[in-house]
């Protein structure tokens, strides 16, 4: 039984023909969950060759045994997937020749387009929700001239796949299942695909964080960022903003920006434009794991400004690590953190209001027992646990339809027009 997994993100193939995560988030060891339940996984995803072997880390490889991929070409944005929608198209129905089984992972253009195949060769799949483009497309958002349509087809595309997928995982608990509801028949869990690992401090280092946390009032606190630049949505100019107005105020901050895109440079402008040169570092992505735990051991205050979000990976991750952290309230960052930890996206004043009532001591050690307390619901143990009754049950339906060798026809796709 062959899985097929659609996938978002951009990978680059090596002269040695391997294929490497760019983000470094799906690298091989990402799929073993899948294959203790399939015995093979093949991925639908962008790729594109990369002559540069400084670009290929060996820990970022996504192939493997068990896992090949069916390479589509890189495009990047609405306008190019039109241009190369035949090529996908083609791709994406060979690869569904050789599959059993069906995933969704997002909900994006290569997995509308793979959806609208499944539907319409009768073939049941599994979805997973991890955004909402009806925020990605809002004010501030991507699209360009386009963003209100878009805006309005993308929402209306992810309903439909949500109303006919036969299994939806959605990474929050209660927001996305609001906003895109499965078929009441449809087998349906929320939670997040965050990694943990033995990220989650024990008694002793959440000791040793909260030492740390006390001598704050004797230095000047550091702020921590982790977001794509490669889009606007992550809110970094939101957070550069609140650090200048603090600054008026005469508080001083330092701030550490982790992650990378097109847009890195247009910020680095903004912090010199707004006289934060010296007290900003922008530090460019850094691998998943244990570089992003000593990052997030490094801030005393860890802030996600977003405009857009599911349910964020980096905020669990720094919860776990005891790290106070403060976010907008957006998507799914109200399900991980108190009333009073949240602000309005895209506001810089509210922001540096908030900034500066949690900067003492005090706030920010209550904050760390909290967030560390709040991780427990992430363990690894549990999260693998849901993952796998998820997976089972694409194996259980996957199994059961072609033993009939049929299953319920789905009605037509919607379309932009």
């Amino acid at each position: 039984m062959r899985l097929l997994i659609s996938m978002d993100e951009h990978y680059l193939r090596g002269a040695d023909g391997n294929i490497y995560s760019t983000q470094g988030t799906s690298s091989y060891d990402f799929w073993r969950p899948f294959l203790q339940i399939f015995p093979s996984v093949s991925i639908l995803a962008r790729v594109r060759d990369e002559e540069d072997p400084r670009k290929l880390t060996p820990r970022a490889r996504a192939n493997g045994e068990g896992v090949d991929f069916c390479p589509i070409p890189d495009f990047r944005g609405s306008m190019a997937y039109l241009k190369n929608h035949r090529q996908v198209v083609h791709a994406a129905v060979r690869a569904v020749e050789d599959a059993d089984a069906f995933l969704l992972h997002g909900v994006g253009l290569i997995s509308g387009t793979l959806a609208g195949i499944l539907c319409k060769k009768e073939l049941p799949f599994a979805v997973q929700v991890i955004g909402d483009p009806w925020e990605v497309f809002g004010k501030g958002g991507v699209g360009g001239p386009m963003r209100l349509p878009l805006r309005w087809y993308s929402r209306r595309r992810v309903r439909w796949i949500c109303r006919n997928a036969t299994a939806v995982w959605y990474v929050t608990e209660k927001t996305l299942q609001r906003r895109y509801p499965a078929n009441p028949s449809a087998y349906q869990t929320g939670f997040s695909d965050v990694q943990l690992g033995d990220a989650i401090l024990d008694e002793r280092q959440l000791a040793e964080r909260i030492h740390a946390l006390e001598g704050v009032d004797g230095r000047i606190p550091k702020l921590g960022f982790i977001g794509t630049f490669e889009q606007p949505y992550k809110g970094a100019d939101t957070l550069l903003r609140a650090i200048a107005l603090c600054a008026r105020q005469g508080v001083a901050l330092t701030c550490e920006l982790v992650g990378e895109g097109k847009l890195r440079g247009k910020y680095e402008d903004l912090a010199l434009k707004l006289g934060l040169g010296t007290v900003v570092r922008f530090a460019g992505r850094l691998p998943a794991g244990e570089p992003i735990f000593r990052f997030l051991d490094s801030v005393d205050l860890f802030v996600m400004p977003s405009l857009v979000e599911g349910l964020p990976r980096a905020m669990v991750e720094a919860m776990a690590r005891g790290c106070p952290a403060i976010g907008s309230r957006v998507g799914g960052i109200p399900e991980l953190l108190r009333e009073d930890c949240l602000f309005p996206a895209g506001d810089q004043r509210l922001l540096a209001q908030l900034l500066l009532s949690k900067l003492n001591s005090d706030e920010l050690c209550k904050m760390a027992r909290a967030n560390r307390a709040g991780a427990g619901a992430y363990a690894p143990v549990l999260m693998a646990q849901k993952r796998t009754e998820f997976l089972l049950e694409i194996l259980a339906r996957a199994t059961r339809d072609h033993s009939k060798a049929q299953s319920p026809s789905c009605p037509k796709a919607p379309h932009a027009s």
